[in-house]
């Protein structure tokens, strides 16, 4: 998703985001059910905006179990960022790490503490290096980039357990509280985070920060 200002007929300012998904990603999959010649149109379309827009949003599935298929599906970004040329207008690109509760539930009662802590940079690095370094050199170097772990299932805060049941793959309060909606059993973690970080606010929760050129360092090293 990007974001692009706004003026408002009342003469207030305000903000768009716009949001493009498909199959296997934006980017496409290593999968038979992607569709590259329908990623390529997607693409296509997404370039002008992303080159006149103040702010960009990534979305990267940060949990173990797709880490291969996060490599494989941000395999193409590197060469499409490159094909964009320099993005001189964007301030702020957030990085989003989905799964949270996946990733950390191994930790049991320590899950919700460990992932209020972990360094999301540091999973990228393992992760979506290359696709990080490509966004890092298009914007410029002083673009401030925000990385924060999310997750819509989330964590018991009190007790500390990822809302994640790995053994049924669902959420841990259905399996353990039923009857209950599942929507009820939501209690999601940062996922307005990377929204109010690209809209400027200085109190996102959860962030992590890095200007371009810092992160292009980091990454090199």
């Amino acid at each position: 998703s990007d974001l692009v200002s706004t003026d408002r007929p009342d003469g207030e300012s305000g903000i768009r985001f716009e949001m493009a998904d498909g199959p296997g990603g934006m980017f496409g999959s290593s999968d038979a059910t992607t569709d590259a010649g329908l990623m390529q149109d997607e693409w296509e379309k997404m370039k002008p905006a992303i080159q006149q827009a103040s702010g960009l949003m990534l979305c990267v599935d940060g949990s173990d179990e797709s880490a291969h298929a996060v490599q494989a599906a941000f395999a193409a970004l590197p060469g499409r960022v490159g094909s964009l040329g320099p993005l001189p207008k964007i301030t702020r690109v957030a990085i989003a790490l989905t799964k949270a509760d996946s990733r950390f539930a191994v930790h049991r009662k320590e899950a919700y503490a460990r992932a209020v802590k972990a360094d999301p940079f540091k999973r990228l690095e393992q992760i979506a290096r290359a696709s990080v370094l490509a966004i890092a050199r298009a914007v410029p170097k002083d673009a401030l980039i925000g990385a924060f772990w999310t997750s819509a299932y989330g964590f018991d805060r009190k007790e500390g357990f990822a809302n994640y049941d790995p053994g049924n793959d669902r959420l841990l309060t259905f399996a353990n509280y039923e009857p209950v909606s599942v929507i009820d059993s939501w209690v999601p973690f940062q996922v307005m985070a990377p929204f109010l970080f690209l809209a400027g606010c200085p109190e996102a929760p959860g962030r992590a920060v890095r200007t371009a050129g810092a992160l292009r360092s980091q990454m090199l090293r």
